[in-house]
């Protein structure tokens, strides 16, 4: 029986979407037939190899934003309240456009990571949804209760829609999913490379007495002497993905429309980041280690260090010594772990989602 399926996708940063859209890859083949719509306000660039499928369409939605972010290094929790309180007083209209929505195309499945507005709409229509996750919206406003009592009532809500919820996929380096009643533990979901270190390293044309770094940031303001310090690394070369562009010379920027991005994370020694879903699950895949550095008061952060812990192996590198520039000592540090962990999540979850949609 074909399928209109409604693909709900976090517009809070890129992790969200790296994953669902790897989900998202699995499941058209094995459901080539079903129609999906992938509704989100993340970059359209992280959907574009799936743009290209006639039965894919992305509609620019934002139904959650998670927390605002001003710097890619912090939170702005005064203005997330503030637009908090927006989303509330709109919730009613939010969930009535999504109902309409689920109406005009025929959508008979609902799939969510993690906004929680869609639970609602599809509930009132009793069409069944999935969720996954690693973190839920309700437990991060939880967190925040006591800076505004906006993030209470937020987390209030998100709660009841989630716990509408028909099944919900957890991932690891998760804490307790309270929200939803029925649960099934999957692995990791991982973007995984086709080819040998080697290969890529040739492919992004790495000079081969340069020990090749990604700095995995979106955006990143470096002081001069910063920059300065960096160029004196002379045997390393510091990628870059577009849209990031630090400005140094021993730097090689590398467009994403042109270099899948999991093939740039192979030719690379390690990776300088900040902890984040997406980016550790990039390292895990390529089996390389990460020099991570501060992310702001966010309670996703403990778990993510202790995966990242149990896997790759990282160090971490103070704000200030990152500001400056001073990676050079703790690069030297980096080493290459053994570990054993499965990173098949996105088959599995495909298959039960299929399977659940029947």
């Amino acid at each position: 029986m074909q399928k209109n399926v409604a693909f709900y996708i976090s517009s809070h940063g890129y992790g969200h979407a790296v994953r669902s859209a790897e989900l998202l890859s699995k499941l058209v083949k094995i459901k080539p037939d079903w129609r999906y719509f992938i509704i989100t306000a993340a970059p359209e660039f992280l959907f574009r190899r799936l743009l290209k499928k006639p039965n894919i369409v992305l509609r620019k939605e934002w139904l959650d934003f998670g927390l605002i972010q001003k710097e890619p290094r912090s939170f702005c929790l005064d203005e997330t309240a503030t637009k908090l309180e927006i989303l509330l007083g709109e919730f009613g209209r939010m969930v009535e456009k999504e109902i309409t929505f689920l109406e005009r195309e025929y959508i008979n499945a609902v799939y969510c990571d993690l906004p929680f507005i869609p639970f609602e709409a599809a509930s009132r229509k009793s069409i069944p949804c999935v969720g996954l996750g690693n973190f839920s919206w309700d437990w991060i406003y939880y967190y925040y209760g006591e800076v505004d009592p906006v993030f209470k009532r937020a987390a209030q809500l998100a709660y009841n829609c989630y716990h509408k919820c028909n099944l919900y996929l957890e991932l690891p380096a998760s804490p307790p999913p309270k929200a939803f009643s029925n649960i099934k533990k999957i692995p990791l979901i991982c973007r995984h490379s086709s080819l040998t270190k080697n290969q890529a390293r040739k492919q992004i044309k790495i000079p081969e007495d340069k020990k090749a770094y990604l700095v995995g940031f979106n955006e990143l303001s470096l002081p001069v002497k910063a920059k300065q310090k960096l160029e004196e690394i002379e045997d390393v070369i510091f990628l870059t993905a577009s849209p990031l562009n630090i400005g140094i010379s021993n730097e090689l920027h590398i467009d994403v429309s042109q270099t899948a991005f999991p093939d740039i994370v192979r030719a690379c020694e390690g990776i300088i980041t900040k902890p984040g879903y997406g980016i550790v699950t990039d390292a895990i895949s390529a089996n390389i280690p990460i020099l991570y550095t501060e992310r702001g008061d966010f309670p996703e952060v403990p778990y993510l260090e202790k995966l990242i812990d149990e896997t790759v192996g990282g160090i971490f590198i103070e704000e200030n010594d990152f500001e400056a520039g001073n990676w050079n000592k703790k690069l030297k540090r980096l080493k290459k772990s053994q570990f054993s962990i499965d990173t098949n999540g996105a088959d599995i979850a495909a298959d039960i989602v299929s399977t659940f949609f029947k």
